[in-house]
């Protein structure tokens, strides 16, 4: 794990170190979804200028955090998260673990490409509808999205709004739409730059308008990371890094700053992350 404003390597270099040493695919699922589909790949039409142009949402952080993100590398579910924890300087378990607890590392939906069932799509209906007052994107029309709707098996209006192997907010984050769902290597390249633009303190304008204590809290935590990674933070047994990481991972779930508070998803996070029962285990 890389602290703040870390100087990060070139994806380059990252998949020329993992396809050095690669692991053999533990969730084979992802590879074929029953329909020879394999979400394991970059996404099939590549990255549309919209995404560049949108991402992330909401303006929690800027736009610039996403200009690399391209999900180009294709290989094993434990391959794709060693290129990105590496493009990235996340901690390569801290991806294993958070894959785990949101879909046991599942990006397979057999419904979305001629067959049954749906393995990745989550939080039906929740929230539920179109998302509009969008701007107007060849997947916007009328600066709409309804995309979701009746997409993976369901019968519209009924609609998933979460996808990929973090089920990311699809209903939000329009913009990653189709690739979130198509390409495992996307969505891990998404959420993780993602959390480094947390990691830099570029959520402090976002986290503000939430509440200011709380981004007071995230304001210091980024600054004792940067300057004192491995010093105790304000939890016992946590280092001011780990302090900052682990709220950046909780954010995910939450949407705000945890200021410490270790809630149910977070617990679960670090008992997967201590325990490791991904697929494959420990590597």
């Amino acid at each position: 794990m890389l602290v703040p404003g870390a100087s990060l390597p070139s994806e380059s270099s990252c998949v020329a170190q993992v396809d050095g040493s690669p692991i053999a695919e533990n969730a084979p699922w992802n590879q074929d979804d029953g329909t020879g589909y394999n979400s394991n790949q970059s996404p099939p039409g590549g990255v549309p200028s919209y995404f560049y142009q949108y991402a992330p949402c909401c303006t929690e952080m800027p736009n610039k955090d996403f200009a690399t993100v391209d999900g180009s590398y294709s290989g094993t579910t434990d391959d794709i998260f060693r290129v990105y924890a590496c493009k990235w300087g996340i901690d390569e378990n801290y991806i294993r673990a958070q894959a785990y607890i949101e879909s046991h590392w599942h990006q397979d939906c057999a419904a979305a490409h001629g067959g049954s069932g749906c393995r990745e799509g989550g939080d039906m209906n929740n929230p539920a509808g179109c998302v509009s007052g969008l701007p107007v994107t060849p997947i916007t029309p009328n600066g709409q999205f309804c995309g979701l709707e009746g997409f993976g098996g369901l019968t519209a209006p009924n609609a998933y709004a979460s996808w990929s192997i973090l089920q990311n907010k699809v209903f939000y984050q329009w913009m990653t739409w189709p690739m979130m769902e198509e390409s495992t290597p996307f969505g891990i390249d998404f959420r993780f730059a993602e959390m480094r633009g947390c990691v830099n303190g570029d959520q402090y304008g976002y986290f503000n308008s939430q509440s200011p204590s709380g981004a007071t809290d995230y304001k210091n935590a980024v600054a004792a990371a940067q300057s004192n990674p491995n010093g105790a933070s304000r939890i016992s047994g946590w280092t001011n890094l780990q302090y900052l990481a682990y709220g950046c991972i909780d954010t995910h779930y939450s949407g705000d700053w945890f200021s410490g508070t270790t809630d149910s998803y977070l617990a679960e996070f670090l008992s997967t992350l201590s325990s490791a029962p991904w697929p494959g285990g420990n590597q």
